[in-house]
């Protein structure tokens, strides 16, 4: 039995484009919101409930969290959904 994927490829249209860029913006600023904290990866990723490694993977790049993670980190780190995003 193969294991299947399901990725969905998005086109470099002008929507996806500023999306990717609001999440660049997003993980740097949860990163920086986290450090200025004096926290850890390892440390968020125990107040949210993940392991520092995904919390690493994150602010790599390397992972989409669902919306609701993206809140979550918002929340602990005392920012908004826009504060995250926002130009």
């Amino acid at each position: 039995m193969t294991a299947t994927t399901n990725v969905i490829a998005l086109h470099a249209d002008p929507v996806t484009r500023r999306a990717k860029r609001e999440s660049m913006t997003a993980r740097r600023r949860i990163q920086e919101a986290r450090i200025s904290r004096g926290w850890t990866e390892q440390d968020l990723g125990d107040k949210i409930g993940l392991p520092a490694g995904y919390v690493l993977a994150f602010e790599a790049g390397e992972t989409n969290p669902t919306l609701e993670i993206v809140c979550h980190f918002a929340a602990l780190l005392g920012k908004s959904l826009h504060e995250l995003t926002a130009p």
